[in-house]
């Protein structure tokens, strides 16, 4: 076709050149020109105009991103518009790749056809205005040299009136070019940078020097609504009367680029914020805004951070444990090595009640001894899920007033009064004996230990429930049965009723002076979970705190 604009395709296979020279041909009244590789549109390139390339991005060889850099990278085809079609590399990445290679546009194959004709349909009236333009050109070039002949041949006769006219000649070609460039830089910025924005997926917006949006690409306005044009950024976008304190007008303004992180209390969620100034030929300047959300990043990054600190804690925890420890064993450790060769020293000429004294003292220690390493074992075990339990039909008062007549002596000493209400309703319970009367155990052993002299301690039986299966059924209980043990003690800090259960952890209260190895409490919720009940603690109205677990009937 004489004149009709040229439109350059690249493809590796036939099939597809064909397909997409068909589409175009039945729309528009252009001459096709085809290659199947690289080096044949180059060649095909030198000396044509062309009004528009589509390239494939996948091709052997030269693909398409380095095919646009060479075309781009040849003075006589450097504004050539470049479109990509791509069955494969549609990522985010690839295609910002294609925009900074010089691509103005980017089509997933299959593409539908409707959707080519119509950015065909802008690139060649794009050319067309621009051949337009280019006959214009010609055509006052022409008026120039009639004007110059003119000018010529009047130069003797109207000297002075023709070098005015020249003058103003002059000063207004010089306008209208710099016009008509600035006109060109315009379109073109504004067409570059709302092609690239309207295809992100990151919300983005161009404001004024006002702060005032001027464009607002389809995420922003799907985010914040349609009628955000036109208005002011910090009141629609962050719900404010006055600019964000971490505005970045100042440094736009310097043509600075500039990346921050912000909390918009506008949809109360995380952004990383992306400034760019778009220089304007009217010297003014624009900034472009690109927000990604990073909610979901900050949300683990604080997780990671708790998750640190819970593991420094630990780390702390354990420390500790490892001093207590080491002075658990070594106390009684001593006493046993003292009085055994004390006793050796003087088996000869001691009574015998003083060697029954210190055999009783070397058992009393190797008792704690065996305690702490039973304790220690039953809590590996039970951490690992190795213990087995043997459970039988019990009732739970027997347990616990076994478990009270044990620890009366200890009690005693410092005029402790332990006291059991009597309850009426069934205790009897499925469970292994030894290991809740472990658990009672621990939790009188702590109540006698911090609990103050001449006072009590409180123990109490209600009826209680226990949800059933709280994954498929959670409206159904099951009877269970509480036991409260209430002392008048130190107390525990409302903070820390969770984390004393925690393997190695004792309150800030007791840690210090009061001895122990903080997994007393850990071995307890082992023991109770087992059973299929809860257990916790709470602060005592009375002073002390109350510990309570259920077991269910």
């Amino acid at each position: 076709m004489k004149d009709a604009p040229q439109i350059l395709i690249v493809d590796d296979l036939s099939i597809n050149l064909d397909l997409l020279e068909a589409g175009l041909l039945g729309a528009f009244d252009i001459d096709i020109i085809r290659a199947l590789n690289g080096e044949d549109a180059l060649n095909l390139l030198d000396g044509q105009d062309m009004a528009l390339a589509i390239l494939d991005v996948r091709m052997p060889g030269m693909d398409g991103f380095e095919l646009a850099k060479q075309i781009h990278s040849n003075d006589k085809t450097k504004l050539l518009p470049i479109v990509f079609l791509s069955a494969e590399v549609t990522d985010h990445y690839s295609i910002m790749q294609g925009y900074t290679k010089g691509a103005v546009d980017y089509l997933a194959k299959p593409f539908k056809l409707e959707i080519l004709h119509s950015k065909v349909r802008v690139f060649l009236d794009l050319y067309k205005q621009r051949k337009n333009l280019e006959n214009e050109i010609i055509h006052r070039r022409q008026i120039e040299d009639q004007l110059h002949q003119i000018k010529n041949n009047l130069e003797d006769l109207v000297k002075e009136r023709t070098d005015e006219l020249t003058k103003s000649y002059t000063n207004l070609q010089h306008e209208m070019v710099e016009r008509e460039k600035a006109e060109v830089m315009l379109r073109q910025n504004e067409e570059k940078y709302r092609t690239m924005i309207e295809s992100m997926e990151d919300m983005a917006y161009i404001c004024d020097e006002k702060n005032r949006i001027v464009f607002a690409n389809s995420a922003m306005t799907n985010q914040k609504g349609s009628n955000i044009v036109g208005k002011l950024c910090y009141e629609v976008l962050h719900h404010r009367d006055n600019p964000c304190e971490w505005c970045t007008q100042d440094q736009i303004k310097q043509n600075k680029h500039v990346k921050i992180k912000i909390f918009s209390p506008g949809d109360n969620r995380h952004y990383q914020v992306s400034n760019s100034p778009i220089n304007l030929p009217d010297g003014s300047v624009r900034k472009l805004a690109i927000y990604r959300d990073i909610t979901a990043e900050k949300e683990t990054e604080e997780k990671l951070l708790f998750a640190k600190q819970k593991a420094e804690q630990a780390n702390q925890a354990k420390s500790e444990f490892l001093a207590n420890m080491s002075h658990e064993l070594r106390t009684p450790l001593h006493h046993i090595l003292s009085f055994t060769k004390f006793g050796i020293k003087k088996s000869t000429g001691v009574s015998n009640e003083e060697l029954n004294r210190f055999f009783t003292n070397i058992l009393t220690d190797s008792v704690r001894l065996l305690g702490l390493v039973n304790n220690l074992l039953d809590l590996a075990q039970m951490e690992a899920r190795k213990t087995k339990l043997k459970m039988v039909k019990v009732d739970l008062k027997s347990i616990l007033q076994e478990s009270i007549n044990e620890w009366q002596i200890k009690a005693d000493k410092k005029r402790i009064y332990i006291d059991m209400e009597d309850s009426k309703i069934s205790t009897i319970i499925n469970c292994d004996i030894q290991k809740i009367k472990q658990a009672v155990g621990h939790l009188l052993s702590n109540a006698i230990k911090f609990t103050k002299e001449d006072t009590k301690i409180n123990i109490s039986i209600k009826p209680a429930e226990l949800p059933f299966n709280p994954e498929t059924e959670e409206n159904k209980k099951i009877p269970a049965v509480c036991v409260q043990v209430g002392d008048q003690g130190i107390g525990i800090p409302g903070e820390e009723n969770e984390i004393v259960f925690d393997t190695f952890i004792q309150s800030s209260k007791t840690k210090t002076g009061a001895g122990g190895t903080g997994i007393g409490l850990s071995i307890c919720r082992e023991i109770i979970e087992a059973h299929k009940g809860q257990i916790w603690a709470e602060s005592n109205p009375e002073g002390g705190s109350i510990f309570s677990f259920i077991l269910p009937l």
